[in-house]
């Protein structure tokens, strides 16, 4: 058994939440900016997606957030997959722009 730690967290609004994600394209938004700004960078991702590739995943249940399960799972690693850039990356990115 291995733990996702945050993985998976989500930040919803006031008033909202659920313990189970039952539509992952609604809740892909309650995600976005926590792993936006809260994963280190795009090669960390990479490398948990490297260290997970090949195991029977059925449940990524995060320490902040909604448990995934079942089919989303998949739509959780390909949605993480996707993401462009993260944490430092973004920073970099944004420090670029402003000078």
């Amino acid at each position: 058994m291995k733990y996702s730690g945050d993985l998976g967290a989500a930040v919803f609004p006031k008033g909202s939440w659920y313990i189970i994600v039952d539509n992952f394209d609604e809740h892909k938004k309650y995600m976005e900016s926590f792993h936006k700004k809260c994963m280190t960078n795009k090669k960390a991702i990479e490398l948990w997606l490297k260290h997970i590739k090949g195991l029977d995943i059925r449940i990524i249940a995060p320490q902040h957030g909604a448990v995934i399960e079942g089919n989303k799972v998949r739509k959780f690693i390909d949605w993480i997959k996707s993401l462009d850039k993260i944490g430092i990356d973004l920073l970099e990115e944004e420090l670029n722009t402003n000078t």
